[in-house]
């Protein structure tokens, strides 16, 4: 006897959220610049994966838990969009806006984040005030165009040039386990 239900389609997600701890500690502006546009990117291509469009930005910021408490430092800000959009170019202005509002030189930053709420999808997306769409159309056809080249030639071969090319700050993976049961390149071969 079945207690729980089984959900042979999953439901859309209600938010979606991309961030990562640093490799090292992060000083500069720019280097935070950086991971939020990559996080804001790739929270971008969740959202037009599952054909949705986000009406809110949340981003943060923290240093580690573990500094002396002197040391510590955290902090988000949420901002609200005038229309619902899943354009990379969009979502990463607001994101980098809202960095902008909550960095504080001086701290060791450890970790970043974007986080998109708000998530509606085509049929309950509500229409600009004045009916202007002319950018849209332009817009979501060079996102499709982004996502197409990043599916044939791999994550990452286009994308903005905010997100930096060398990414000291990113995450350390000399640890990482191998990939033996989910890619093929990685599977053991025994002669």
């Amino acid at each position: 006897m079945s207690c729980i239900d089984l959900e042979e389609v999953a439901p859309p997600k209600k938010e979606t959220v991309c961030s990562r701890s640093f490799g090292i500690k992060v000083t500069d502006l720019v280097s935070l610049e950086q991971a939020v546009t990559l996080y804001a990117s790739r929270a971008a291509e969740k959202l037009r994966r599952q054909q949705s469009y986000a009406s809110t930005v949340h981003v943060f910021i923290n240093t580690s838990r573990f500094n002396d408490p002197r040391e510590n430092y955290a902090n988000s800000i949420r901002i609200p969009l005038t229309t619902q959009t899943s354009s990379t170019i969009v979502l990463t202005k607001a994101a980098i806006w809202g960095l902008r509002k909550i960095y504080r030189r001086g701290y060791q930053y450890q970790k970043a984040g974007v986080m998109l709420s708000g998530l509606v999808d085509e049929e309950t997306r509500q229409a600009d005030l004045f009916g202007v769409t002319s950018g849209r159309a332009r817009s979501m056809k060079l996102m499709e165009v982004m996502d197409t080249i990043n599916d044939k030639m791999g994550r990452g071969t286009i994308h903005l040039a905010s997100e930096g090319i060398s990414k000291a700050w990113s995450m350390r993976r000399g640890n990482k386990s191998p990939n033996y049961t989910t890619d093929w390149d990685e599977l053991v071969c025994v002669e």
